[in-house]
């Protein structure tokens, strides 16, 4: 469960926030968050474009075959 937010606006002299100040551990937390959607778009896009997939040993012996040469 992600930890709840502390934040804390920054304002100008009118009180139009222009900031937000987290904690580090919320600040992580967000920035974990966003890396795992990106991991998560990045997997979408790479399955819908791609033409064929290697299985782990197939990417294995692949490997060593070229690595041999």
């Amino acid at each position: 469960m992600p930890p709840q937010l502390h934040e804390q606006f920054v304002v100008d002299a009118k009180g139009h926030r222009q900031g937000v100040m987290l904690s580090w551990t919320e600040y992580q937390h967000l920035l974990r968050t966003v890396e795992g959607l990106e991991d998560a778009l990045d997997l979408k896009h790479a399955v819908r474009t791609a033409k064929q997939f290697l299985s782990h040993d197939a990417l294995l012996k692949s490997l060593k075959h070229h690595a041999h040469r």
